[in-house]
Formats: structure tokens, sequence, C-alpha cells
């Protein structure tokens, strides 16, 4: 195409077209050498044991993926794309009328992917987990042949501009994957479970929302109560975990689960046969947010109580203003969430929840177990920090899977006291 104000001397051209994910080339990989932003990497898994979504590290890379399954026949409109500096390229329409462009790179500092490399890696993590998926006979997690890659393609770029141009098109962002689930009336449930209730405007469903929590650590305080994902007890079921640790700090994948789980005509359509209790789970939302602000209140003092020193523990989050803890409508003086101490604790009570394929209930109220466990669980947080030598990591704590069981088996215990019958399986569906 024509580009406005560049002389037809300069020979630059430019051309814009659609790539199918399936057929995004894996090659380009090699090719990432002009990209400032070249997102960081574990390893490359071909042909090996392949992880969670958290594979690309850093930036926007978790949410892309998210993006590329729950909304694959969207992504050519939100998402930026790659723009690839080439030396040349050549159209040609093959028989059947499929259009190909043929790429020529020659030289890895002037060509190459020089915006959208977290796209790229997230669709390669998208190919290589459904060709393992093929390869086991297990449910594909994304759909190759819906979403589509938006690619721009400049050929002649001089030597003395492929600096300022990758800068340039690595200022901008991209449009987050909360906002475009607020678009697409996803939180409309969540919203629901939340009308009337102390707190409901308070959760930033978009970006520019004035709520003081963001959705998606609503979506992670909710699937860290989702049994049918964490069962707590017993053997690890295939597509479950134990304790839901991978919930404190990967926000993105709190949402993806989240969309799975409140649209489960999406999640069938991969997997087959789901549980459909999660909107009865949803409904207790309330619950979890009130005894997550519960916990953020009472542990301070309460860990003093015990023993400890809750001012030196979290010293890097420093006192200041009260902070309103909007779903209680209490205030902290401490200016930070501390969730590595939060989730761990709140995580336990699952074991207090009963589920159904179709239901979703306390088993006791929630409130009487909270005020016969806290004390206990405030105390085993005072003795892991005594047990260490160096100083407390509540990072570390946060990620710890013993940290998570602890908490759930005080849960459970005092459940069995106060004459409760926890659940010991998951229902047959």
């Amino acid at each position: 195409m024509k580009i406005p104000g560049v002389s037809d001397d300069a020979n630059i051209k430019v051309a814009y077209v659609f790539v199918k994910l399936r057929d995004l080339p894996r090659d380009l990989n090699d090719w990432m050498g002009v990209n400032p932003r070249r997102p960081i990497i574990r390893q490359w898994y071909e042909g090996a044991a392949f992880p969670d979504d958290e594979y690309v590290i850093g930036g926007v890379g978790p949410e892309i993926i998210t993006t590329l399954k729950t909304h694959p026949h969207l992504f050519s409109l939100v998402n930026r794309g790659i723009t690839i500096l080439v030396d040349s390229f050549k159209e040609s329409v093959s028989t059947g009328g499929q259009h190909r462009v043929h790429l020529f790179l020659t030289d890895r500092e002037l060509h190459g992917i020089s915006d959208g490399g977290h796209t790229l890696k997230s669709c390669y993590h998208a190919q290589i987990a459904t060709d393992l998926a093929i390869k086991a006979g297990e449910p594909l997690p994304f759909d190759l042949d819906l979403a589509y890659i938006p690619v721009r393609i400049i050929a002649g770029i001089p030597t003395e501009l492929v600096t300022p141009i990758t800068e340039g098109l690595n200022s901008s962002q991209q449009v987050d994957q909360k906002s475009m689930d607020e678009l697409n009336k996803r939180f409309e449930p969540l919203k629901a479970a939340m009308k009337k209730q102390t707190g409901e405007n308070e959760i930033r469903f978009y970006s520019g929302h004035p709520g003081l929590v963001k959705v998606e650590d609503i979506c992670g305080i909710i699937e860290n109560q989702n049994r049918w994902r964490f069962f707590g007890t017993g053997s690890v079921v295939k597509g479950q975990s134990l304790q839901p640790r991978g919930l404190y700090r990967f926000a993105s994948k709190a949402l993806a689960m989240y969309n799975e789980d409140a649209f489960p005509e999406d999640r069938e359509s991969r997997s087959g046969k789901t549980q459909k209790s999660f909107g009865e789970l949803l409904r207790l939302t309330p619950d979890f947010l009130k005894l997550n602000d519960m916990m953020q209140h009472d542990l301070p003092e309460l860990y003093n109580a015990a023993g400890g020193r809750f001012a030196y523990l979290v010293n890097h989050m420093a006192k200041g203003r009260s902070r309103l803890l909007p779903f209680t409508g209490s205030t902290t003086t401490y200016q930070d969430l501390y969730k590595g101490l939060v989730l761990p604790m709140l995580s336990g009570f699952r074991a207090n929840i009963r589920v159904t394929a179709t239901t979703a209930e306390w088993i006791i109220d929630p409130l009487v177990v909270y005020q016969n466990v806290i004390q206990s669980m405030v105390q085993s947080i005072v003795n892991k920090n005594r047990q260490n030598s160096r100083k407390f990591d509540i990072g570390a704590y946060g990620l710890d899977p013993d940290s998570y069981q602890t908490h759930f088996d005080k849960v459970e215990s005092v459940v069995v006291k106060l004459g409760g019958t926890p659940m010991t399986a998951l229902p047959q569906i």
C-alpha cells in the first residue's frame, strides 16, 4: 500500500494481513533481536511437559493467553498484533483462492518482530499446548482455527529508522482483559451476586473504574473457594489441584477460571461435561469478601496478641491514613493487602463448603467458624515466623502449599468440632 508522506524513492512497503493462529509460523521465534521488549520465558517446551498458562512471563503475556482461550473470535479486534520488519515480501494466491504472503528476512539486526513479542510467544504457547493435548488424547485447550492474529509487515526500512520505529511501537499498551470481559458482559453473574451487598460499587470492573478492588482479585478470592478446582484433601484428580497457591500472583489465571466456570457452556465445548454449581458458589461471594476484609482488619492485632510483631513483619507496608475495607465498612491503617498471609488463611474456608453438581453451600455458618478458628490460624503464622532463621517472607508463604494445607486442616477440624460433616470426595457428575 502507498504510505502517506513517504517518497516513492524510499522503497518502503507495508502490508496488513490476518493470520490464523494455526498457521502462524514457529520459526519467527528466531527473529526477536530487534524487539526491545522481548518476553522472558523459562525455556522452550517443545516435546516436554507443558506448564500452566504463566509460561509467558511478565508484561501482558498471561492476559493475552487468557484472551486466546476465552475470546478467540475477538482476538483480532482487541489485540494489537505483531509487526514484522522484513527485507521484502511477496504475495501469492494458491489453488482454492487462499492468500499467502512470503517474507524475506536477511539481517537479524534489521529484520524480525519489532512489536508484539508477547503476542507471538502467547500464540506459540497456544499452538504447543494444543499439539500436546492432541498427542495425549486430551481436550483441546485452544481453538487454533477461530483466532486470527493481526500482522503488519514493513519492508525496506532504512537502518537508521529501525530503533525509533521499534521504540515507538512498544510505547503503547494493550486493552486489558477485564475491560474486554466487562464489554462482553462476562461479569453479570458476579454483579448479580453482589447486588445490594456492602461494597458492590467498589469492584473495579474495567480500567478507569473508580472501585477500590480490582475484579481480577475478586475472581481470585472466589476461585480460592472452588472445591471443584481445589478440593483441599486426599489425592489430586486430573485437572485439579489440592491448593490454590497459583492464584496468589497470577490474576489473569483467576479471570480465565472465572470465565470458564461462570460460563460452563464455553468449557463444555472443549472439555465435555462440567459441574454447574458455580452459580451457587457465586452466591456466597459476599461472605468470601467479608471474611477477606475481616482477616485484613483483625490480623495485625491478633498477630501481636499471639506474641508476634506485625509492624516488623510487614514493615514494607507502611502505616498511614485509614484505608477502607469496602466489604465490611471497617478500616485499617496498613496500606497494603498483604495477600500472601490472607489468601492461604481464606482458602482454608473451602473445608466448610459442600458442593454437588448443582449446589454449593456452607456446612456451618462461616462467621461462627471464623470466630472459632482465626486465633489458631494466626498463631500458626507466628510459629512459622519463629521457625525461620531468616526474615519471614510473606511472598514465599503465599506460594507455599503447606501454608494452604495448614489452614484448610484447621478449618476442617473446627467444622467437625461444631457438628458439621466435611466432604471427603467430590460427587460424580
